[in-house]
Formats: structure tokens, sequence, C-alpha cells
């Protein structure tokens, strides 16, 4: 639902914007956007989310832009691909699908900046929540597209490593009688991530990663924190008594979703859910990594939404773990201080304090400059 000029303001930093600077100085910047929605061209008649879609389609998406770009060419300048968030998922697979299939991507550098290589993360108690108040007792269908969009999609179920499908019953909304350790969207998670690693990296490409959380083992928020307890007139008389809470420290096991539906103050129905912390690591929501700002569920659309904003006690989460933004699959405790020397990338960019997932920072010690002068270092040499 992103419009290009939208996308390009997205490049910006303090006072300047990254397009800006490189076009300057004589690139030319390509922006992929990827339709909200659009009917499949095979059928005619099945609906493709655009970007949720499956990661792989809109791989080969990229795959046919890359095509047609090296087709209009003039010279020898290779491609220098940045890849935001899922994007980082879309061109790395690209890339390594060419080498596969000995297409030439004419590419030298990839950066994924803030890309879950092993994985995203929404909190599980927001997910219970919002699933129950959509599809359970209260029906609230202004929270429809938040789960749809938000939960459902085919990225979000290929990306989240844990996720409410994963430990519902056939009510689609109640907890099955399974432990609640994180626990990825059955046939989808654990497939394409089985898929990703098979594939692995592109080779003849410098490969650097930018990630957004902390280096130093900073926290968002605590493990087992409260998020938001707060009631909601949701109907005519009609109250929603919402209790959320972040995922437990390890081996904790806690009510992380609690609902009470009441009509002048009579009890009409009720609904909880529990999360279960590894004992590798305490839960993933408070662990360092790029945040997701909550506030940005209130675009001024939904005065529900807008409530819920209102009386959140924290404003972030973890959406993209540290140790998923570098890739590193050797280490199990989502907060440890990552070892650079893990990571696949051949160059890594790692700020002290969490940030919001997909900020550009300025300075000496900012991002830009970090990938500013990779792509400054010219086409690669091959001894």
């Amino acid at each position: 639902s992103r419009n290009i000029p939208l996308m390009y303001s997205l490049l910006d930093y303090g006072s300047e914007n990254l397009g800006d600077v490189v076009r300057a100085e004589g690139y030319d910047l390509i922006v992929l956007n990827f339709p909200e929605e659009y009917f499949s061209p095979t059928d005619g008649t099945t609906t493709i989310k655009g970007g949720a879609d499956f990661i792989q389609r809109n791989a080969y998406i990229l795959v046919e832009l890359l095509n047609t770009i090296n087709g209009l060419k003039v010279g020898s300048e290779e491609n220098v691909i940045i890849g935001p968030s899922m994007g980082g998922l879309i061109s790395r697979y690209a890339l390594a699908y060419m080498e596969d299939q000995s297409i030439d991507h004419d590419t030298r550098l990839y950066v994924s900046f803030d890309s879950p290589h092993r994985g995203a993360n929404v909190p599980i108690g927001i997910q219970y929540t919002f699933n129950y108040m959509v599809n359970g007792d209260p029906g609230t269908t202004e929270l429809e597209p938040l789960v749809d969009g938000l939960l459902n999609s085919a990225a979000a179920k290929q990306m989240l490593i844990d996720h409410y499908l994963g430990h519902v019953d056939g009510t689609g909304v109640d907890q099955d009688g399974s432990t609640h350790t994180p626990k990825g969207a059955p046939n989808f998670r654990d497939a394409f991530q089985t898929e990703l690693d098979g594939l692995g990296f592109p080779s003849n490409t410098r490969n650097i990663a930018v990630t957004n959380g902390s280096g130093q083992g900073q926290l968002t928020g605590t493990p087992g924190m409260e998020l938001i307890n707060h009631v909601f007139n949701i109907a005519a008389n009609t109250d929603a008594t919402l209790d959320v809470h972040f995922a437990p420290l390890a081996s904790q096991n806690i009510t992380v979703s609690d609902i009470d539906i009441t009509f002048f103050s009579i009890p009409l129905a009720s609904f909880s859910a529990t999360a279960e912390s590894t004992a590798a690591s305490d839960g993933l929501d408070s662990a360092p990594g790029g945040q997701f700002d909550l506030y940005s569920f209130d675009d001024g659309s939904n005065a529900l939404v807008e409530e819920f904003v209102n009386n959140l006690n924290s404003q972030y989460f973890n959406f993209i773990p540290t140790l998923s933004g570098l890739a590193i699959s050797s280490e199990t405790d989502w907060y440890a201080i990552p070892n650079e020397n893990d990571s696949p990338f051949d160059n890594i960019f790692l700020p002290d304090n969490n940030e919001p997932h997909v900020k550009l920072t300025e300075g000496m010690s900012g991002n830009v400059e970090f990938i500013l002068e990779e792509i400054r270092q010219g086409s690669l040499s091959v001894s």
C-alpha cells in the first residue's frame, strides 16, 4: 500500500536523504515496489497480496527486474542492492537463486538492512489477543486488518518465529494442549527457513548486514512485563478488559493474554493464553533487536486502535532480533552479545543501542556512513 514517494522518504536521515546523496554521486536509483493486491496471472482469479505474498514469489519478481535492468544498462557498472527488512530476504533469495540457476545478476554488493534471516517476532500475547478479538466471541471487525495483514499473510507466517497458529486447536482461537514454547505457523515457518538455509547466501557479491538491534545486549522492556491492562468499550454497555504481557523469563510459563467480556458488568465470555520460554533464552519480546513501533498502529482512522495505543506501557517490542539480523545461527540465547565472527556476512554494522526498525542514522558512527563507504568501494576485484 506504499507509494513510491513514501518509500523514497524512508531514505531520509537527519536533514538529508540517502537517495539524493547517491544520485548526486552519479548512481541511478531504482525502487522496487509491490502492488498491494492483484489477481494471479496464472488463473486470473486467485488474489495475491503483493508485498505480503510468499517471499519466494516476490524474489522471482526481483529476478525479473534485475534481468530487465541488466538488459538496459549502458556501460559496465555492477548493481548494488539494498534490501530493507523482508526486502533483505527477498534480495538474498533472488541473488542466490540466480547464481544457482547460472543467471548473471551483475551485482557487486548486497546490503541486508535489519532483515530477519533467522525469523522475526511479534509478541505472542498480542497475537492471541487480536485473534480472539476478531475471530472469538467479540468479533471486532475493526481489528481484522491487523490480524489478516500483520499475522496471517503468507510472508508473516514464513517469518514469525512464534505464531499463534502453531498453538491453537481446531477452533482457531483456543490453545491446544501442547507445550507453548515458540513455534512457527504450520507448513510455513520451518519450510521457508529450511529452504532459505539450503539456498544460502550469494557468493559472487560482497554481502554486508546492517542491524538496528543493540550489539551490547540492551533490552526493550523486560521479560514478562505487562504491556497493557485496560478496559475497552467495544459495544453498547459491553466492555472488554485486556491484560497482555511480554513472553517470560527462560523456562517460565505465564499468562500473556487475559480477556474478560462483560455486559452491564455481567460476565459474558473470557479468554486466556499462556506462553513458555525455552531453557536457552528469555522471551523474544524484550530481546535486543530492531524495534517495532506500536504507535504506528494508530493512523487516526480507528478509535479502538487509538485507545489501545494510548494505554500501552511500552512503545516498542523486539521485532528483528539482533542475532537474526546478523544471521547468526550458532547461538540459541536471543539475549547473547553477538560474536561478529559467527555471522556469514563479509561486514556488519551494530549500534550500541536498540533502534526503530530500518532507521537510518547519521553521523560518523551512524549506519548511513557505513553503507555509503561500502557503496563507494567500487567494483570488486577477484584475485
